[in-house]
């Protein structure tokens, strides 16, 4: 299976090839917000904020580089966080000017994907991942 990203956040849907706001998915996380103004869009976030998001994503998925295997009914799936801060950041500073997600909508969506299982994510998305995959953002 493959993990997809859309700037940033990551999701298992087979073969569709994009990338969310953030990282993946799979560990239990911090429970916590990142400290960015959460009704900020992700295009308007300074390089500080986009680091900000950054980290707590990959806190909340286990680190940097961070990967979680598991073997489900399709085979086995494989889910790698964001290499490193810098590619986040970049992943991040290149979301299209017209999409208008927020950082709170970032934000729910790692935690869904972090609650969620993995292998449930291989043939869906969670809801609060909706804002991220819109044709605006890239996502739809």
């Amino acid at each position: 299976m493959k993990i997809v990203k859309a700037f940033g956040v990551g999701l298992v849907l087979g073969t569709i090839g994009l990338a969310a706001f953030g990282c993946s998915s799979s560990n239990s996380g911090s429970g916590s917000r990142s400290g960015v103004t959460e009704s900020k869009t992700i295009v308007s976030l300074t390089d500080s904020d986009r680091k900000a998001l950054c980290d707590w994503i990959a806190n909340t998925e286990g680190g940097y580089g961070h990967k979680t295997t598991k073997t489900c009914d399709g085979g086995t799936v494989t889910e790698t966080a964001t290499k490193d801060q810098a590619t986040c950041v970049a992943d991040l500073a290149s979301a299209p000017a017209a999409c208008q997600a927020t950082v709170q909508q970032s934000e729910d969506c790692v935690q869904a994907q972090a609650a969620a299982d993995l292998c449930s994510l291989t043939t869906s998305v969670p809801a609060a991942c909706a804002p991220l995959f819109t044709t605006e953002c890239k996502g739809g």
